[in-house]
């Protein structure tokens, strides 16, 4: 059985070039992303998985140029032989105002081999 669908797109985001995670880490990088498993289900051998992507940065700037690189490598995602689909369902500004932490986020429709 394959990993879980959030620890390949930590790996493969990471292998983007892009520092990735489940969660915030204690000290983490000035610029990295968060992965979030919003809904999804599993029948037979395929899974289906709605997966938001935190693009996090110290300036708004930073913030969406990662998205937007982020968004391509994740339309890229089916050149592996485990997705089938990979398809962008939303995109917007995710910074909060009161923290000044600045990210966007992306909403995926992955369809995957289990």
């Amino acid at each position: 059985m394959r990993p879980p669908i959030e620890e390949r797109i930590i790996q493969y985001l990471t292998e983007c070039g892009w520092p990735a995670y489940a969660e915030r880490p204690p000290n983490p990088p000035k610029k990295y992303v968060i992965i979030d498993r919003i809904n999804g289900e599993i029948k037979n051998c395929m899974g289906t998985a709605q997966i938001a992507v935190q693009s996090i940065a110290p300036t708004l700037d930073e913030a969406l140029t990662i998205n937007e690189a982020v968004i391509e490598d994740m339309l890229a995602f089916t050149e592996r032989n485990d997705i089938a689909k990979s398809k962008l369902d939303n995109c917007y500004n995710y910074s909060n105002a009161a923290d000044h932490t600045y990210k966007y986020q992306a909403v995926f429709e992955l369809v995957y081999y289990r």
